[in-house]
């Protein structure tokens, strides 16, 4: 079966020749060669068409349950991270309640550290000072700005910086 390409072309080179001829196909000869030609260039582009849109069918059903089974193991993984998540807050409470903050066992070395990055920002509710305001909104406060200033030992009458939380590093 040709080519959805190579039926286009047939199509073409049939729209040349009836352009070379003037559209007379009055020759029975060139009128039966027209004939055919419309009618083997019109089965192959059905059959073709066909095949075509079955073959996107299946991609969209493929796709369709390639997306639910995605989705799905999103969720179990959601469920396996919210898990992993409270058992490391339990372990780091428990080992700061015992006073342990190093144990090494005979696979993990597992250490109880404060925890880096940014300290954590508290904002009171209500509105801020402009001058403490980023300028697309006033719902988009200048938090690198705040950080910046109370770290370097100022104070704001409605931010403060926080302690730094534990956290649980397993090598």
């Amino acid at each position: 079966m040709p080519t959805i390409f190579e039926i286009t072309g047939e199509w073409q080179a049939l729209i040349e020749l009836l352009e070379e001829t003037g559209g007379d196909i009055t020759d029975p000869a060139v009128e039966e060669y027209v004939e055919k030609c419309f009618d083997d260039i019109e089965n192959d582009l059905e059959r073709k068409v066909d095949g075509y849109v079955q073959v996107l069918n299946e991609l969209k059903a493929r796709a369709a349950a390639r997306k639910a089974e995605a989705d799905r193991l999103a969720k179990r993984a959601k469920v396996d991270l919210n898990t992993m998540k409270t058992m490391k807050e339990r372990l780091t409470y428990a080992l700061i309640g015992l006073g342990r903050e190093k144990i090494e066992t005979e696979r993990f070395k597992v250490t109880v550290a404060n925890a880096g990055g940014k300290q954590p920002l508290t904002l009171d509710d209500g509105p801020l000072p402009s001058d403490w305001v980023d300028v697309q909104t006033v719902e988009n406060p200048a938090k690198d700005r705040i950080r910046a200033f109370l770290e370097s030992g100022n104070t704001l009458p409605f931010a403060r910086l926080e302690e730094r939380g534990k956290v649980l590093r397993v090598s």
